[in-house]
């Protein structure tokens, strides 16, 4: 047979939790305003302790800023909050970076620190607006001189792009003793026998003195396979002169994946992000000029291959299609752009249809000098004698009109000398707009615009027929 066991607690303790459910506790209400207190980082307030704190000072870094937190209390170190005084800082460091005078708000206020010397060091609190009140004081903080970086030994020599790689980088002080008081960003940087590289990430932060993590590097370099020509390097943007170098290595290029053209005015930039650096140049309408297309990897990375490429453009006036095979990766082919505008190459790998072309960026095209005269079309028939609209561009071998063009020509009619009117013009701007009189009549009359060139550039209109004019109009 089972006996039921009732618990039972004592009345009074019912009580208390009753009380307690109804009166919860409340935060406990400062005293008068006694003492300053001065909290290092690592340490956290704990009122109504001896000491009013908790934890032990963190090391700091010399030329490093850190926050101090001043507070106003009472003499159980609660924050008395109203409190508004002007507080000033000292340290027993003479050379450290201090705050000017600064008045608490509620009763504290953060004020950064910097220590400039290597040892361990106390700072001060004083009220400068109320001199009754004692020095605050804080802990003793330890500042270690920060030297510059070391990396963990890279013991795999061979190394590709754009694949991550693990390493450690510890700050240490001239002994080569790790900084665990620094805390901050380092950058980061690809160094190649070809100048920077591209790493990412590029900035990492130390905590404690240490960074692990992966960083991947773009910029391939094969030029010492044994030792090799690779190295990342750490630095203080605040002070290069902190800064350090890892084990040199080697960096692969990855697998041809790409094919990329690069116009004038840029130049291949291997392991960047776009591949190329620069800007486009301008070119002249019709007028030839080289472009350089090379085999990469993903990042640009110049691979051998000799597989057959193809040039097209966004301009049906250009020299393109054009073909060319690669030797040893790369090619110099030539074309030309007619059409005034951007206008923009596109290469392909015409051997394997799984590699990935490119499109350059816009090229501007301007037209090149004059070379011929374009005549607008004249309607037939024409009456002798009677005024006929007509225009005249000044143009490049690809038909661009030359907007700078403000020289002289003449006019000639194949119906004789003295059948047109007027025979000497002026350009403005690449174009001449006039009345034309032709009195010449004729079943096929043209007219021809030439300049004072050697040889003459010229033009010629097309045929048309030219009846004759009334009687009264004949003389």
């Amino acid at each position: 047979m089972h006996h039921l066991v009732r618990t039972t607690f004592p009345t009074w303790w019912a009580g208390l939790l009753i009380l307690g459910f109804l009166f919860p506790a409340v935060p406990a209400i400062a005293g008068p305003y006694t003492q300053l207190q001065v909290l290092v980082p690592g340490e956290s307030p704990a009122p109504g302790s001896g000491t009013g704190k908790l934890g032990t000072p963190d090391l700091q870094t010399v030329g490093t800023p850190f926050t101090v937190t001043v507070r106003a209390c009472d003499s159980s170190w609660n924050t008395t909050g109203a409190i508004t005084n002007v507080i000033s800082l000292s340290s027993t460091d003479g050379s450290a970076n201090l705050p000017g005078p600064t008045s608490l708000a509620g009763g504290e206020v953060q004020l950064s620190v910097t220590l400039n010397a290597s040892g361990s060091f106390t700072i001060f609190a004083d009220d400068e607006s109320d001199l009754t009140i004692p020095q605050g004081m804080s802990a003793p903080v330890t500042a270690l001189t920060l030297q510059g970086f070391e990396f963990s030994r890279i013991n795999q020599k061979n190394q590709y792009a754009g694949q991550p790689m693990s390493i450690d980088i510890t700050a240490v002080d001239p002994g080569g003793n790790p900084v665990l008081g620094f805390f901050g960003p380092v950058r980061l940087q690809e160094i190649t026998s070809f100048g920077l590289g591209r790493i990412t990430p590029s900035v990492v932060t130390l905590s404690g003195g240490t960074w692990s993590g992966q960083v991947t590097l773009y910029r391939a370099d094969e030029t010492s396979i044994n030792r090799g020509n690779v190295n990342i390097y750490a630095l203080l943007d605040s002070d290069p002169s902190k800064n350090g170098t890892s084990d040199p290595f080697t960096i692969h290029p990855g697998p041809f994946s790409r094919v990329q053209i690069v116009v004038p005015g840029e130049t291949a930039l291997p392991g960047s992000v776009t591949g190329i650096t620069g800007s486009t140049a301008t070119q002249a309408a019709g007028q030839a000029f080289s472009i350089d297309v090379y085999a990469t990897d993903d990042y640009w990375n110049l691979l051998p291959s000799s597989d057959v490429v193809r040039i097209v453009s966004s301009d049906p006036a250009a020299s393109t299609p054009v073909t060319g095979t690669l030797q040893n990766g790369s090619v110099s082919l030539n074309v030309s752009l007619g059409t005034v505008g951007a206008q923009t190459l596109t290469v392909s790998n015409q051997t394997n249809g799984s590699i990935q072309g490119m499109t350059s960026a816009p090229i501007a095209v301007i037209p090149s000098s004059a070379q011929q005269f374009i005549i607008n079309t004249i309607s037939s028939p024409v009456t002798a004698g009677d005024p006929v609209t007509v225009t005249i561009n000044a143009a490049d071998l690809s038909g661009n009109t030359i907007p700078d063009f403000n020289g002289d020509a003449i006019l000639t009619a194949n119906t004789g000398v003295g059948s047109i009117s007027p025979d000497a013009i002026i350009f403005t701007n690449g174009v001449w707009t006039g009345d034309m009189v032709f009195r010449g009549a004729g079943g096929a009359v043209s007219m021809t615009c030439s300049d004072f060139s050697s040889p003459p550039h010229t033009g010629t209109s097309n045929s048309f027929q030219v009846l004759p004019g009334a009687l009264s109009g004949l003389q």
